[in-house]
């Protein structure tokens, strides 16, 4: 069963051209749209969940290995959206980074996209982040050098915060209300257009703190209690930190992590795909969500290493 067409997004000629920063429509022909998110540096598992498509008799590949048995971009017409927080608690963020950076070199332009997410927000604003206590975070470790590559990553729309796919937007945490893929895109670039010109200065603790509180539909978190600046807009969520129990039935169609769930789940017109958090104490359960221009489905891995297909349509 498709879905049907939603009345609020643009299909005619009317707006302007949309970008391939922004929207699967920029795009030739009407590739197939492939989510995954939450990996959270366990690059294992996030190799598991690309798998699943070449696992799967009913899709082509959207990688698959090389002689030395990494992966590799496999030529078919697929856009990945990794849609946030693919570093920190795991044990390979690092990993995880190059594997998607080695992608996005091998595939077609614009073919692969990264969401920001709230753990990469705690790398862009890490001078002024709650303290992680004596474990701190691979964002709290991670070289100035990787920190200038993410601010150069975002300048150049490889690093973004959300993408129109077919009926579905990209994004993740969600919105209660509609969201325009590009204007917080636009927003995020100028944000650290600021971010990267303090870096390396005396200046960079301070334009953070600045650029943070300036951008709450972005960045302002759901928690209660943070210090300074995340608790500058305490009524206000951004679309990297508004936990499920927060999407209201009504909330527009959109695809999303940030809150674990034990099965990718719809719930309204939102699917949750973030399950490497919930199933990490066992094999399977990682998941990539597939939208085309008529249908959305989960892939699933299994405990044996199979692979099951979730309707996700209504």
């Amino acid at each position: 069963m498709s879905e049907p067409t939603d009345p609020t997004r643009s299909t005619g000629p009317s707006g302007p051209a949309p970008r391939p920063r922004d929207s699967v429509a920029a795009l030739d022909g009407e590739p197939t749209v492939v989510s995954v998110s939450d990996v959270h540096g366990r690059r294992d598992r996030f190799e598991s969940a690309l798998l699943t498509l070449a696992d799967h008799p009913d899709h082509e590949s959207l990688v698959d290995r090389d002689a030395d048995g990494d992966l590799r971009w496999a030529g078919n017409d697929y856009v990945l959206v990794c849609n946030g927080d693919l570093v920190n608690h795991g044990p390979d963020s690092d990993g995880t980074l190059g594997l998607l950076r080695r992608l996005r070199e091998a595939a077609p332009p614009r073919r692969v996209r990264y969401h920001l997410g709230n753990h990469e927000c705690l790398l862009l604003f890490r001078d002024v982040a709650p303290d992680e206590g004596t474990d701190p975070y691979w964002s709290d470790r991670a070289s100035p050098v990787e920190l200038s590559r993410f601010h150069e990553e975002a300048l150049a729309g490889h690093l973004a915060v959300a993408y129109a796919g077919h009926r579905f937007d990209y994004v993740h945490a969600g919105s209660a209300e509609a969201i325009d893929p590009a204007a917080l895109n636009d927003a995020f670039s100028h944000a650290v257009e600021r971010l990267a010109a303090a870096h390396g200065t005396d200046r960079a603790a301070d334009a953070q703190r600045e650029t943070f509180v300036a951008h709450p539909r972005l960045f302002s978190p759901t928690r209660t209690g943070l210090p300074a600046p995340f608790d500058a807009h305490p009524d206000v969520t951004g679309v990297v930190w508004r936990w499920a129990e927060h999407l209201p039935e009504s909330a527009p169609r959109q695809v999303v992590g940030h809150s674990p769930h034990e099965r990718p789940t719809r719930r309204g017109d939102v699917i949750h795909q973030d399950t490497i958090r919930e199933n990490v104490g066992s094999p399977g359960g990682e998941c990539v969500v597939v939208e085309t221009p008529d249908s959305v489905r989960a892939l699933v891995r299994t405990g044996d290493g199979g692979v099951r297909k979730v309707a996700l349509d209504r």
